[in-house]
């Protein structure tokens, strides 16, 4: 498995959650969670998720996103909710609105096993056993 931080451009401020913007994302793939870290300045303006994923090369470069519109409320609203009647909160059906996004791999982490060491080195001592170590990065960050 890989573990991957994606940043969305174009999600808007009130779709800013992990299942709604799951709808982008086919399985498998699970959400770890927001990230909500911003390392680039280009990336101040994202919607930053940490996920993992079975082939990060396999997710959408771009994708629309179905979210929808967000609830408006009159000042007679929050007039009533003062008074504590409650008002209809939809008289219409709902519009579902399109966002065009863009999504982005910032940084990879592959967890995949590493191969075995080679033990047939020739510097060894009379054990038999390397001298030392090979250092490999463990896990490796794209």
């Amino acid at each position: 498995m890989f573990r991957a931080r994606v940043c969305i451009e174009g999600v808007p401020d009130h779709a800013r959650q992990a299942a709604t913007v799951a709808q982008l994302f086919s399985a498998p793939l699970f959400i770890e969670e927001v990230n909500h870290t911003i390392e680039k300045e280009e990336n101040k303006s994202t919607f930053n998720l940490l996920i993992w994923t079975a082939s990060p090369s396999d997710l959408a470069i771009a994708g629309t996103l179905q979210i929808e519109e967000p609830i408006q409320f009159s000042d007679e609203y929050y007039l009533r909710v003062g008074n504590m009647e409650l008002p209809h909160i939809r008289e219409t059906a709902v519009k579902m609105l399109n966002y065009e996004v863009l999504i982005h791999l910032d940084r990879v982490i592959d967890f995949s096993p590493l191969p075995s060491p080679d033990r047939q080195s020739f510097d060894t001592d009379i054990s038999g056993q390397p001298n030392d170590e090979p250092t490999v990065q463990w896990p490796v960050t794209h």
